[in-house]
């Protein structure tokens, strides 16, 4: 069951359009763009060929915002085409507790739920590679938070895991074989392009 939910509201954007856009981009950067010539080094980190690498990079930045596919994010939007459709489905509340929520902790969060469930044991690459993605947004706090999770959260778990299944397929990266030989190398890598 996807719904239609919103990455950015001005212009508006679908979440999963936004997510796989991103995903494109990093594959652009790594593949053609500027940070071609630096393909073998963040390759070599992590024991991959150049193309295992660049899927993994264009999953891993893909993920970054999938924080935003809950309701506490959705209402800090404002008015969106979806909005009155989440309203009614009771998956969202007007609440002021909303104001507050930060969907680069909670991406952090699902992200490392998902690594784990994709088979990826390895706990300080888990931590790594999420939090990367907690600091895509650097002026604000990546400190964990507490997530009300009270509108309908299985029909938000269920609309979480078909996209982390579409960004999956799209983008195929083999993290059940991630092995960093140098995290401070690849953690500089991913998080200057994560950032550009």
């Amino acid at each position: 069951m996807l719904i239609n939910l919103f990455g950015k509201n001005n212009p508006p954007v679908s979440l999963h359009r936004h997510l796989l856009d991103t995903g494109y981009c990093m594959r652009a950067l790594w593949t053609s763009g500027i940070l071609k010539s630096r393909i073998d080094i963040i390759s070599e980190c992590i024991s991959f060929n150049n193309e295992e690498t660049i899927s993994v990079l264009a999953y891993i930045a893909a993920m970054h915002d999938i924080g935003k596919a809950h309701p506490c994010f959705q209402v800090k939007l404002g008015d969106t085409p979806c909005k009155e459709e989440l309203l009614s489905k009771g998956m969202v509340r007007e609440n002021t507790e909303y104001a507050r929520f930060r969907h680069e902790i909670y991406s952090k969060e699902l992200l490392k739920d998902f690594l784990k469930k994709r088979n990826l044991s390895e706990r300080t690459t888990k931590r790594l590679l999420s939090d990367t993605v907690a600091l895509h947004h650097q002026s604000k706090s990546t400190e964990r938070q507490n997530i009300p999770n009270n509108c309908c959260p299985s029909l938000w778990e269920e609309v979480q895991i078909e996209l982390e299944k579409i960004v999956f397929n799209e983008f195929n990266p083999p993290l059940d074989r991630i092995d960093i030989k140098n995290i401070s190398v690849f953690s500089v890598l991913l998080l200057g392009s994560m950032i550009l």
